[in-house]
């Protein structure tokens, strides 16, 4: 290093002054940097400003390019500014530019600078005297030029107005946006990103738009209403959508709704399943992007319908399955349960104009239930009848797409069914009859209660009906019992009846209802008459009998002597190819006429056992065995005439038929054919006798019956006369003149 003093060095001199030139270069560039980077803002921010107002930039649009203006204004004054700034100039580079200011200097400081700088001019082999020359004359050198005026003076100074030209306009822009429409317009549209409209005369108002969202179900028809607003001074007479889906843009013109003067316009978005976004245009009016967004709407997965009936059933719950229509009983009650796919904030039941809320049942409010009727005091009035339809609205606000619920229909309980037929009576009887009736009763939740329900006027004409509930005393103490098939008796000495009375009875039961209700069988209508009545009534039909019993006497004959002619004469007069289908033809009719015979037999053998009945519940033989000598009604009507009879259809006639039917199978063997006719012939003799052992027992009927009359009577007497005997004080009186 050349060896200089103080006041010669080239260094200490200049280094002050590099110091100072460093600092003003640092704020010529700064300003410079700032002032250029302003002007590049303003210049996008009106670029920026004229775009939207040209083409009204939707959300998007200006999004994307306030992160360009963003992203460019962050670029340059990184580089414009900060960067510069950071990167200081080197010493000899501020050298070169004082010497570049300055030629007359002829590179003496930069070079005196290096030399003074270097240590290794010996080794070099450079002259040290020759160098410290170089020293001392660039420190004079530089005593003649301004070192901190080598930069651009003007420049600088045009500089510092750019830099004040853009403070102003920064300063007129922030009060045009607190003060003017235009401005302020810009700013919160494009720096904000609200969706404040540009002045226009038209002004349109998409209705049920969120923070630029629609909420729509997902599957659901929505209509969208547009309005033209009061303050709008055009208003277009068509108001267009533009709608960007999955398949493209389109536009759909909106149609007047008639409301609002003309101004609400409507569209319908038919099924939604995918989302889309719209934008309305009308006038010089166009809307921001309008983004709908689907969701799933509220509706039940999960329903559980559980119908409790009255406690008087005694019937357990039930589940109803499916929607309905489910028939259930009057004061039953029902037990709702639903589950949700998402939580809810109301939950109803709508019947008629009834709101129903439905309580939550755990804390994520997607399971609820009700017990209806739900309003107190009503329980016991049962679940109403109608309709009942869900009503749901998520925690949006949203409410269920389609309808869903059930309907109820309520019946009343009915009265037990009861049917009711005479056994063994027909429409007479004594006083003391037992009548037998054969019950079908039926009830849906148990029989209560099951009685004769008798009322009878007696034969005196001031006489005033009278009432009497007979209880079917085999059936107390059957509870809950559904159904009944038995046979009840009324025994008619616990009424008070005499003879010619009438007396009419229904059988009632009731069920288990607070109110019971009662249902009864059809009326029984029977006159009440004496014994010798009933008796003469039953001689009547005996009679009646006899004469039917008379025609199969005959019709019994008929067939002998046909079977006879047969038998001695088989149709010979006819060709032999005629005559086994004419005996054919004949064996079948003479086989339908026996049938026929035991047919009748058959019915008079019944028509006698319901006497035999009838002779029985009305206790006819009872107390006649003195008087009878063995020969009652019972006896006769059983042993002589309806047992024989039906003897007599079961075997015999069943063995002439069957002879007949081996006959026809002998028709084509005349010799055959004779022996078994014959042998039909003794059969048909042997059904005749019995026949006529029959009519015979039938035949005293009427001399039977009047003698039982006189014995009856006579055993009347006989009883009054013991009765009075008993009433004297001193039974030997009796026998007394007097007495």
């Amino acid at each position: 290093m050349a060896v200089v003093t103080r006041e010669e060095s080239l260094v200490s001199f200049l280094q002050p002054q590099i110091a100072q030139l460093r600092r003003r270069l640092q704020w010529w560039v700064g300003v410079r940097g700032v002032g250029r980077w302003m002007a590049a803002v303003l210049a996008m921010l009106a670029l920026d400003m004229a775009i939207d107002r040209l083409f009204q930039m939707d959300y998007s649009q200006r999004l994307v390019m306030l992160v360009l203006l963003s992203a460019a204004g962050l670029y340059l004054f990184l580089r414009w500014v900060v960067r510069p700034l950071t990167r200081s100039a080197s010493d000899e580079a501020l050298l070169f530019q004082i010497e570049d200011q300055n030629p007359q200097l002829n590179e003496s400081l930069i070079g005196g600078w290096q030399l003074e700088h270097d240590p290794r001019i010996e080794e070099k082999g450079w002259s040290v005297a020759l160098a410290a020359e170089t020293i001392r004359r660039g420190r004079e050198r530089a005593n003649t030029v301004n070192v901190v005026g080598a930069l651009d003076a003007q420049r600088f100074r045009w500089n510092v107005l750019a830099l004040a030209a853009g403070c102003g306009a920064f300063l007129l822009l922030a009060w045009g946006v607190s003060s003017t429409d235009f401005f302020r317009t810009w700013f919160r549209r494009n720096l904000l990103l609200t969706s404040d409209q540009w002045p226009r005369q038209t002004h349109l108002v998409i209705e049920g738009v969120n923070g630029g969202q629609l909420i729509v179900p997902r599957g659901a028809d929505h209509r969208q209403l547009v309005t033209v607003s009061d303050h709008s001074i055009v208003v277009p007479d068509e108001v267009t959508l533009e709608v960007d889906g999955p398949t493209g843009r389109v536009w759909q013109t909106m149609k007047q709704t008639g409301r609002s003067d003309g101004r609400e316009h409507a569209f319908v978005f038919y099924s939604i399943a995918s989302e889309f976004r719209f934008r309305a245009a009308g006038g010089d009016a166009l809307t921001d992007w309008v983004h709908v967004r689907l969701v799933e709407p509220p509706t039940i997965i999960e329903m559980e319908l559980v119908a409790i009936l009255p406690v008087y059933t005694q019937s357990p719950e039930f589940v109803l399955e499916g929607v309905g229509p489910h028939s259930v009983l009057q004061g039953s009650r029902l037990r709702v349960r639903a589950k949700t796919n998402k939580p809810l904030r109301v939950c109803q039941l709508l019947l008629d104009l009834a709101e129903l809320d439905l309580k939550a049942t755990d804390n994520s409010r997607q399971e609820f239930m009700i017990e209806l009727p739900s309003a107190p005091g009503l329980q016991d009035d049962g679940v109403a009848g109608g309709k009942y339809v869900f009503r749901l609205e998520d925690e949006a606000g949203l409410g269920n797409l389609r309808e869903f619920g059930f309907t109820i229909r309520t019946r009343a309980d009915q009265a037990p069914a009861v049917r009711a037929k005479l056994l063994g009576i027909a429409g007479m009887a004594v006083p003391r009859a037992q009548i037998p009736i054969s019950l079908s009763v039926s009830d849906d939740f148990g029989i209560a209660n099951l009685d004769f329900d008798c009322h009878w006027i007696p034969p005196e004409d001031d006489q005033t009906a009278l009432h009497r509930v007979v209880p079917i005393v085999y059936f107390e103490r059957q509870d809950m019992l559904t159904e009944i098939n038995e046979t009840a008796v009324l025994r008619l000495e616990s009424l008070p009846l005499v003879p010619n009375s009438n007396l009419r009875f229904v059988v009632t039961a009731s069920d288990h209802q607070p109110n019971p209700n009662v249902g009864s069988s059809r009326e029984f209508l029977l006159r009440i008459v004496t014994e010798e009545e009933l008796r003469a009534d039953l001689l009547r039909r005996e009679i009646e009998q006899r004469r039917a019993l008379d025609q199969a006497y005959n019709a019994q004959m008929d067939l002998i002597a046909e079977v006879r002619q047969l038998a001695a004469d088989p149709a010979e007069d006819l060709p032999a190819s005629q005559r086994e289908a004419a005996v054919q033809n004949k064996l079948l009719a003479l086989f339908r006429a026996q049938r026929n015979v035991g047919t009748s037999l058959a019915a008079i053998a019944s028509r006698f056992e319901e006497f035999l009945l009838e002779v029985r519940n009305n206790r006819l033989d009872e107390g006649l065995d003195e008087i009878a000598m063995g020969r009652s009604l019972t006896t006769r009507f059983s042993q002589e005439i309806a047992t024989p009879l039906r003897v007599l259809d079961e075997e015999w006639v069943l063995l002439a038929a069957q002879n007949l039917e081996q006959c026809r199978r002998q028709a084509g063997n005349e010799v055959l054919l004779q022996q078994a006719l014959l042998g039909t012939a003794a059969v048909q003799e042997e059904i005749l006798n019995r026949i006529r052992q029959v009519m015979a027992a039938m035949e005293d009927s009427e001399n039977y019956q009047d003698l039982i009359n006189k014995l009856m009577e006579f055993k009347r007497i006989e009883n009054e006369i013991k009765q009075q005997i008993k009433r004297l004080e001193n039974p030997d009186r009796i026998l007394e003149k007097d007495n």
